[in-house]
Order: structure tokens, then C-alpha cells, then sequence
């Protein structure tokens, strides 16, 4: 009876963690779509949007680790209902922000949002990780984060509909009919953390540690070569959709005279794709050599797209948002299984190295994006897509057996 109760516990997680993926990447994306509205609202100057950009993933990077201290201490059920609650709180804010027209409130907003990513990450990662087999948990973590790219892909056509209902309003006008939702979403998150609370999670969803030595076991972690490798690599990663992303619109502009393009040639869809495809593969090839490959071939179609340009440049960058996609959850999953108990501190270390890279990336590529030609923007991607490739070729060589079936 144990053992049925276990497994069922684990098919929960697992249904849990796609579907709250699935709905943070529909809220992120909107908020992303959302925020030059909002930026245009409270006349951001170019430095100050920079900088409002990066905070959100500042909030993520700083408090990553204190997240995962929390989940060490009490567990990964009260750290989701913890995540739930702030980002009912900041969706509050985010609408007192525009209703009072208070850039102080904004701030708030977008601190707290970031803060409950953090405790986010650090929870739903590692607990679908941990909800099954050892030899599967890439792959495992691979498909729940398939569903973040429908999130993603979601949020974009949903902004695509507003943006085209709101096209006649003024900017104020659209602010705030654009955050009025944001109630909605913040009283959704509320009543979804009262229903999380009765559901009925594995074991290790309420694994608390008492055990003193923090200091030791972060000096022993931050002495680990495969864990400041995996930490290197997911900041990278993040800076690659910095790059790839921010640079789309741009590209359009300079080498395609603006061309629109339909939902099927989009990057967001192909991320989506590559996301899935990857996962698929993953049941015949070892994780780790999908990702080199990846890896290998988004380097050959950087180069490609900044020499040649046009529109093949912009075939490449739909192809770099397909390879790219598997890195994140693969470099995630393959460290963090081989921790046993100190699983939290390790995803801490590792979530704080991916906000990292999301907040720094802004504050270098949107000058970039002002001043450069578009295409060498794009080399911007160059040097961290290579650091993912070195990472996947240190984890074949290093720890074979954290990357097999």
C-alpha cells in the first residue's frame, strides 16, 4: 500500500509541476509583452528600463539560494505554497502600480514576482527530479518543462490577441486595462496554493532537514568542479535567450525590412518544438549527446546567420531556438540527481547561476541592440553556446553514469 501511495504521489508531482510550468510560462510571457506598455506608462528612460528588465531576475538571483535553504528546512510543499502566495502579492501590486500610477509600487511588483520565481524554481525542479527513478529523471525533467514552452507559446499568442484589441487606446488606457487581469491572477494563485495544500505529494515533497553544517556542505558544493561547470553552463544558457531572443525583432527590422511572419515561423514555437523533439529523442540517445549535438549545430548556425544574414539568417535563428531549448532542464537534471539529500542546496546554487545570467544579460545586449548591426549581436551568443558544449562534453567524460538511461 506504501508503495501505490508513493507512486501516486509521484504522478501527482509530476501532473503538478507541468501544470503550474505550463501556467507561469503563460503569465511570464504576457508580463514580458506586456512590460514596454507598462515601461511607456510610467516614461521609463532607456537606463531605467534596462535596469527595471534585469530586477525581476535579480529579485531571482538573489533569493535563489535562501529559497533553497527554506526547502531544506521545510520542506518543497510549504516552499510551493510559499512561491504561490508571492506571486499573489506582486500581481497585486502590479495592479495597484498602474491604478495609482506609482513606479515605487511597479518596483514591488516585479521584486516579489522575481521572488516567487525563485522559490519556484528551486522547488518544482528538484521535486520532479526526485518524483521517480534516478536512471529517467532527465528526461523526466525534460517533458514536465515542455510544458513551460506551451506556457511560452501560449502567453505569446494570447499578448498577440491583446495587443491587437488595444491598438486604438492610449497608453494609459491600455496599462490599465492590460493589468486589470493581474487581480485575477493574483486571487488564482491564492486559491491555488489552499488546493495544492490538500493534495497528496511523494515523501520527499515534505523531507525537512534539521542538520546544522550549511556553511560546509556550500563550501563542499562550491569545491565541486561538475556543480560550478552545470552553474556556468545555465547562466550561458540564460544568456543565449537574451541574445537570440532580444535580437529577433531587430533582425526583422534591419535584414528583412520589417517582414511579419506567421505563428509557424516563429522562434517561441520553435523553442516549443525543439523542447519536445528533444525529449523524444532522449528515449534512444544518451541526454548528454543530444544536448552536444545541440549545442554543436546552434554554433554552425550562429556563424551562418551572422555571415550571410536575410532571411536564412532568420531560418538560423528559428533553428538555435529549436536546438537550445533541451539545455536548461538536462544540465539541471543531470547534477542535481547524483546529490542525493543535498539535492536543495545544490538546485539553489544552480538557480542563482541561471538568474545570474538572466540579469545580467539585458544590461549588455539591450546597448548592444542600440548601437551594433544586428548581426554582430548575434556572435554575442557565440562564446556562451560554446560554454554549453564544453559542459555537455566535461559531463560525458566526468560522470557518464549521471547522464545514462
Amino acid at each position: 500500500m506504501r508503495g501505490t501511495t508513493t507512486t501516486r504521489g509521484q504522478t501527482t508531482a509530476r501532473i503538478l509541476a507541468a501544470g503550474l510550468f505550463a501556467a507561469w510560462g503563460l503569465a511570464q510571457w504576457l508580463y514580458n509583452q506586456q512590460f514596454q506598455q507598462f515601461a511607456i506608462f510610467f516614461s521609463f528612460s532607456p537606463t531605467q528600463l534596462a535596469w527595471t528588465l534585469s530586477l525581476f531576475n535579480i529579485a531571482y538571483f538573489v533569493l535563489a539560494l535562501p529559497a533553497a535553504l527554506f526547502h531544506r528546512r521545510y520542506g518543497y510543499k510549504l516552499g510551493l505554497l510559499l512561491s504561490l502566495s508571492l506571486f499573489g502579492v506582486g500581481a497585486f501590486l502590479l495592479y495597484f502600480a498602474i491604478v495609482r500610477n506609482t513606479p515605487i509600487y511597479f518596483l514591488c511588483a516585479i521584486a516579489t514576482l522575481g521572488s516567487g520565481w525563485a522559490w519556484f524554481e528551486t522547488c518544482l525542479n528538484p521535486l520532479t527530479v526526485e518524483a521517480g527513478k534516478p536512471s529517467t529523471a532527465i528526461i523526466r525533467l525534460n517533458a514536465v518543462q515542455v510544458f513551460n514552452a506551451i506556457g511560452l507559446v501560449s502567453g505569446y499568442l494570447v499578448a498577440s490577441k491583446l495587443a491587437a484589441a488595444h491598438y486604438y487606446l492610449s497608453v494609459g488606457s491600455v496599462a490599465k486595462s492590460t493589468v486589470t487581469p493581474y487581480v485575477v491572477v493574483g486571487l488564482a494563485s491564492l486559491l491555488l496554493a489552499f488546493f495544492i495544500e490538500q493534495l497528496t505529494l511523494p515523501d520527499t515533497a515534505h523531507v525537512r532537514s534539521t542538520k546544522s553544517g550549511i556553511v560546509a556542505e556550500l563550501r563542499h558544493h562550491l569545491a565541486d568542479r561538475g556543480v560550478l561547470f552545470a552553474a556556468l553552463a545555465l547562466a550561458a544558457y540564460c544568456l543565449t535567450l537574451t541574445v537570440i531572443w532580444s535580437a529577433t525583432y531587430q533582425y526583422r527590422m534591419q535584414e528583412l525590412g520589417g517582414r511579419e511572419f506567421d505563428f509557424f515561423t516563429d522562434v517561441f514555437f520553435w523553442f516549443f518544438a525543439g523542447r519536445a523533439a528533444a525529449t523524444l529523442a532522449m528515449r534512444w540517445i544518451d541526454p548528454i549527446r543530444v544536448l552536444a549535438i545541440a549545442a554543436g549545430l546552434s554554433l554552425a548556425a550562429i556563424a551562418v546567420a551572422a555571415c550571410l544574414g536575410g532571411l536564412t539568417g532568420w531560418v538560423c535563428l528559428i533553428v538555435i531556438s529549436f536546438l537550445i531549448s533541451t539545455a536548461y532542464p538536462t544540465i539541471f537534471a543531470a547534477t542535481i540527481v547524483r546529490h542525493g539529500a543535498q539535492t536543495k542546496l545544490v538546485s539553489g546554487l544552480l538557480v542563482t547561476a541561471a538568474g545570474l545570467g538572466s540579469a545580467v544579460g539585458p544590461l549588455f545586449v539591450t546597448p548592444a541592440l542600440a548601437g551594433w548591426p544586428i548581426r554582430a549581436v548575434l556572435l554575442l551568443a557565440a562564446p556562451v553556446v560554446a560554454i554549453q558544449l564544453s559542459w555537455a562534453v566535461f559531463a560525458r567524460r566526468s560522470a557518464p553514469s549521471a547522464a545514462s538511461r
